[in-house]
């Protein structure tokens, strides 16, 4: 019998009802026919005697029939009880490979604790220098970042002794959702696009020389007058509130701002690129201290490069934050190109590596490709990526490319490290995004940045978070 007649008649396929064997069957008929004719025999003689025979039979039936489906339960029963018994080898069986797995899981956990003690050994000297160390400015910079190693392994230290004896050791990330993070789609380089020529800034900005744009920069910057601009990321479908991204623009006029694609250039050839990362960041870290007694404020994303790791006064100011008010670390989450992050020296990943034990997490953004290693970026504490809709919308939904990207962000998000879609400008892309299961976007659709006061009364949903960059 089938697997579709058995689940029909309600019976097992090792297990057929009595009456379902031919056998059976013919044994029935043979004794209602007999039956039968006994009763006509018995009628022909006395209407009394056939009715005294229906009688007899009828009884004999009915005994039959119990004894019968009494026989049918216990062979039932019986049968019940063999697939328990089968179902609990199975079950002790699937009991040892999970004691395997947990005693796996106990020896990469041994494994981790020997890193822990390693970072907040006193020396990094088994950290080979990076190729470029032969310059010598290139040189001195690093030797500060092995400097900012030391004093992160100090701190790392006093916060594990710390959270050992007052907090779970999964404190700092209860409040960090799975796979949670800000995108950066609306930041200011997106408003006039991320990859913005002289032709896509407003005419009046396209217009400014060099010379005008670098005294506009220093006044700003002589006088802190940077600009801090937020954008909200939103949960998709629902297009709900989660996170906020924090960056700085520069003023050119009451109500005309520069974006960074316009102002970076400038500012690194006349390395002020060091005070805007200083002045961002004491903007961020005064509006983390202003929210800490919100229940549920969100944490903020700071764009970062390799040059600002070796910021002495950016550095500076960030581990006094952090060893004053370490309970506000989990809050800052540092975003760095995914070319940067790939390219990085050692030094400077140990800097990163130890910025993540303090509680601080990273993001990747500029994404030119998915296919990352899943252990590097838990390793550095690689929260979040941010993928641009272009790049998603360029695959069809039949094609191979399509399957892939959807694959990686799957599995991306499998492993903790969220996915947030970028520069979502219509009604239109978000309707082809769909396609990818999107859980969270940013782009002038679902919020247009502007000054912090249009989004104050706005309250997150419980896992909110927010970023940081400039603009």
């Amino acid at each position: 019998m089938t697997k579709a007649k058995a689940k029909k008649t309600g019976h097992s396929k090792r297990f057929p009802h009595a009456f379902q064997k031919p056998v059976t069957r013919l044994k029935v008929l043979g004794a209602v026919f007999t039956a039968s004719i006994l009763i006509s025999t018995a009628s022909f003689v006395s209407l009394p005697l056939g009715l005294l025979c229906l009688g007899v039979l009828s009884l004999l039936a009915m005994i039959y029939s119990e004894y019968a489906g009494r026989r049918y339960w216990e062979k039932a029963a019986s049968f019940k009880m063999q697939r328990l018994e089968k179902g609990q080898t199975e079950t002790q069986t699937a009991l040892s490979a999970h004691e395997s797995a947990l005693t796996e899981l106990k020896d990469k956990m041994s494994g981790l604790q020997a890193s822990m003690r390693a970072l907040r050994s006193p020396s990094v000297s088994s950290v080979p220098p990076p190729a470029a160390s032969t310059d010598p400015s290139f040189a001195e910079s690093e030797n500060r970042g092995l400097s900012h190693v030391n004093t992160l392994k100090n701190l790392a230290s006093m916060r594990y002794k710390e959270t050992m004896t007052s907090n779970p050791p999964s404190h700092h990330h209860s409040d960090m959702p799975r796979a949670l993070k800000p995108g950066q789609t609306m930041d200011a380089e997106e408003e006039f696009g991320a990859t913005s020529t002289q032709a896509d800034l407003p005419e009046e900005i396209a217009e400014m020389s060099d010379l005008l744009v670098k005294e506009l920069l220093s006044h700003a910057l002589d006088h802190k007058r940077i600009d801090v601009f937020v954008q909200p990321i939103m949960r998709l479908p629902q297009r709900q509130t989660r996170f906020y991204e924090l960056f700085a623009r520069i003023r050119a006029k009451p109500g005309l701002y520069m974006p960074a694609s316009r102002y970076m250039p400038v500012a690194e050839q006349d390395n002020m690129n060091k005070q805007i990362d200083d002045l961002l960041l004491l903007h961020s870290l005064k509006t983390i201290e202003e929210s800490a007694h919100v229940a549920r404020a969100a944490p903020f994303f700071i764009n970062i490069t390799r040059n600002t790791l070796r910021n002495g006064s950016f550095m500076k100011r960030l581990l006094s934050f952090l060893s004053s008010k370490r309970h506000l670390a989990p809050r800052l989450i540092f975003e760095i190109a995914q070319s940067d992050f790939e390219d990085m020296a050692p030094p400077l990943l140990e800097v990163l590596r130890g910025l993540g034990t303090l509680g601080c997490s990273l993001s990747l953004d500029h994404v030119t490709h998915v296919d990352m290693d899943i252990a590097t970026l838990q390793r550095y504490k690689v929260r979040f990526i941010k993928l641009d809709a272009q790049m998603l919308l360029k695959a069809s939904p039949d094609d191979k490319h399509f399957a892939s990207m959807h694959k990686a962000k799957r599995q991306l998000e499998a492993n903790g490290v969220g996915v947030i879609i970028e520069k979502i400008e219509s009604e239109a892309q978000m309707r082809e995004l769909l396609e990818f299961d999107p859980h969270y976007g940013q782009g002038y659709l679902l919020g247009r940045p502007d000054l912090e006061g249009a989004y104050k009364n706005r309250k997150p949903v419980a896992d909110g978070r927010s970023g940081a960059r400039r603009a």
